[in-house]
């Protein structure tokens, strides 16, 4: 029987057949990955696809097709085809399917590129990288080290210790975090281009010794065959000549009238020699000039080709300075937002302590005055200060003021502070037999209608 998850997956595939050129049916919601026309296929809904169904050489041909230069040969997806795959889907539709599934550490860039993406990944017809093969440049997961810029930084454990101790995190630590983060990611391959760059112009200097090296062995031995060809002539028009007079001689000489026929024949055959040997020197010469001009032509391409040697690792060194800016600037904004928001926190719970700590103080000294007030009232004799009520207290104070103050609360005529404090002292004795009355209430009861007389 043919579970849910087949039936549903079958169902999905035959939608996918039905749909038109866009891929979603009438009504519907777009499918999670945007179908892929494949040689030799009509359609290819990559988020549905069974991984261990997909035709590997088919999708990398796609890639090819579309302008990426990855290899033509492969069954497997490696890190160029992922990157390649990266830069080419979509990073809002990858949805959930299997091949999202192999591409889920791999970051979908959906730049959609193939001329940039092979200037830095591609073949070695495209790739402008100097020194470094793909392989060095991708993880295996298809990823560039070099792009990646997180911008983040790890402070739990510190967030920690700063809310346990109490102390907040300085904000110039943000900065110190950063500038380790960008060096320990990005110096170690400055380092090396760096050192490439100042190796650069020794090693140009190199290939132009080696070209004059390599033409000067050239132009000695054309230098050696010359002489020899020049020595080779000579002696054979010589050994011609001498071989003629011996046959003429051998002849007759003049007496014989065959001998003058040979000797003319013979002098042909040493004029062709000698032309022979003529013409081979001027071949000589112009062998010699045109290594010349080909030294000279070698010398011209080859500083070409250290020039852009050098400009592509100028300009990767730049790249590489950028990206370590960039991951330093991100650094730093995002691990100061994260030590103010730590601090902050601190802050806050440190405030939240202290509150309950008054808190907590001012109702155990609340608690402590009541304690003293009901202990002094329950040892108090009767009739005394310690022991009155509210109520007692209030009407010995408008018994005071009576005596002190006329119906506008003005101090009586001839009225002092002193007169009224005394006079208080008297009163107060007066409601509060038992004694033990305060100087310091008396002072409070009068004072204020003293204040701007």
């Amino acid at each position: 029987m043919v579970s849910q998850a087949k039936k549903a997956a079958h169902q999905a595939a035959a939608a996918a057949a039905a749909k038109g050129h866009d891929g979603v049916l009438p009504g519907s919601v777009k499918s999670p990955i945007p179908p892929l026309k494949l040689p030799g296929q009509k359609k290819v809904n990559v988020a549905g696809l069974n991984i261990g169904s997909v035709n590997v050489p088919q999708l990398r041909a796609f890639l090819r097709a579309k302008g990426y230069d990855i290899p033509k040969t492969g069954n497997s997806i490696g890190p160029e085809m992922k990157s390649a795959l990266a830069d080419f889907l979509n990073p809002k539709t990858m949805g959930s399917g299997p091949l999202a599934q192999v591409l889920k550490n791999t970051r979908i860039t959906g730049a959609r590129d193939p001329q940039a993406w092979n200037q830095k990944y591609g073949g070695p017809t495209t790739k402008a990288q100097a020194y470094k093969p793909t392989s060095q440049l991708l993880d295996n997961n298809g990823n560039d080290p070099v792009s990646s810029t997180s911008g983040t930084v790890d402070l739990r454990s510190l967030g920690k210790i700063a809310a346990q101790v109490g102390v907040p995190i300085p904000q110039s630590l943000a900065d110190k975090l950063a500038e380790d983060t960008a060096g320990e990611k990005y110096d170690p391959q400055i380092h090396d281009v760096q050192t490439l760059i100042a190796d650069q112009p020794q090693q140009a200097a190199q290939n132009q010794h080696d070209i004059a090296t390599w033409f000067g062995q050239v132009q000695n031995a054309l230098k050696t065959a010359t002489g020899r060809d020049a020595a080779m002539t000579k002696s054979g028009v010589g050994s011609l000549r001498d071989a003629v007079a011996q046959i003429v001689s051998s002849l007759g000489g003049s007496a014989n009238q065959g001998s003058g026929e040979v000797g003319a024949e013979g002098a042909d055959a040493v004029g062709t020699l000698q032309a022979l040997g003529n013409s081979q020197d001027m071949l000589n010469n112009d062998l010699a000039s045109l290594y010349q001009n080909e030294e000279a032509g070698a010398h011209q391409q080859q500083s070409a080709k250290d020039a852009q040697v050098a400009q592509q690792l100028q300009q990767q060194l730049e790249d590489l300075q950028g990206a370590r800016g960039q991951l330093k600037g991100a650094t730093d904004a995002s691990t100061l937002l994260t030590i103010l928001d730590d601090n902050n926190k601190l802050a806050q719970q440190t405030f939240a302590n202290k509150l309950a700590l008054q808190q907590a103080g001012e109702a155990a000294q609340l608690n402590g005055m009541k304690a003293l007030y009901y202990g002094s009232k329950a040892n108090s004799a009767p009739g005394s200060f310690a022991g009155a009520s509210t109520t007692s207290l209030q009407n010995a104070a408008n018994a005071i003021a009576a005596h002190v103050v006329d119906a506008n609360g003005k101090p009586l005529p001839g009225m002092t502070p002193q007169k009224a404090a005394a006079i208080g002292a008297t009163v107060a004795g007066v409601y509060f037999p038992g004694g033990g009355v305060p100087t310091s209430w008396v002072q409070s009861v009068v004072s204020p209608f003293f204040q701007g007389s």
